[in-house]
């Protein structure tokens, strides 16, 4: 999710800075899901470890970079908001397009390397032990009669959007 949306923030930032729809699309998603994954996934500022100070900037670094073009009107750059409906939209369905592209490269194409290796995908992540997450997916998983697979799809796809009414608010 993040490395997805960071080919937006450097489409906007560094190729496109005049696209209304790029700034629009970038703002929403770098003030609202991308920031509030930092408290989801707990990403904590170890100044003693880069890898961990590197991802919380990662996180982070949108939502300045956002406000600070925003604030200070930032010549070049075209801050011109779209009518919030538009936004949630667009940016929904670009989410949306990010999830049927991750599907398939985890769940069809790399699944039985990615068990056989035991790499940690955010699926991995999101259904291991036994915290609320794993109960709130299992949930919807047996409402819906469909796999764990699609109840954490359901359950990914309702939480950034509604993040993304949180970066509306941005």
């Amino acid at each position: 999710d993040g490395y997805f949306s960071s080919i937006f923030f450097f489409l906007y930032f560094v190729v496109f800075p005049d696209n209304m729809y790029l700034y629009n699309y970038a703002l929403i998603v770098g003030c609202g899901p991308v920031l509030f994954s930092i408290f989801l996934f707990r990403m904590t500022l170890e100044l003693h470890g880069i890898d961990r100070s590197i991802t919380v900037f990662q996180h982070l670094e949108p939502a300045i970079a956002f406000w600070a073009i925003r604030v200070n009107g930032c010549p070049g750059y075209n801050t011109e908001l779209l009518p919030p409906y538009i936004m949630l939209m667009m940016a929904f369905g670009v989410y949306l397009t990010y999830l049927l592209i991750y599907y398939i490269v985890v769940f069809v194409i790399l699944f039985d390397r990615c068990t056989r290796k035991k790499n940690l995908t955010l699926y991995s992540h999101s259904v291991s032990g036994t915290g609320k997450c794993k109960k709130i997916i299992v949930k919807i998983s047996g409402f819906l009669g469909t796999s764990e697979v699609g109840g954490w799809l359901v359950v990914v796809a309702f939480y950034n959007f509604a993040l993304l009414f949180v970066g509306l608010l941005a």
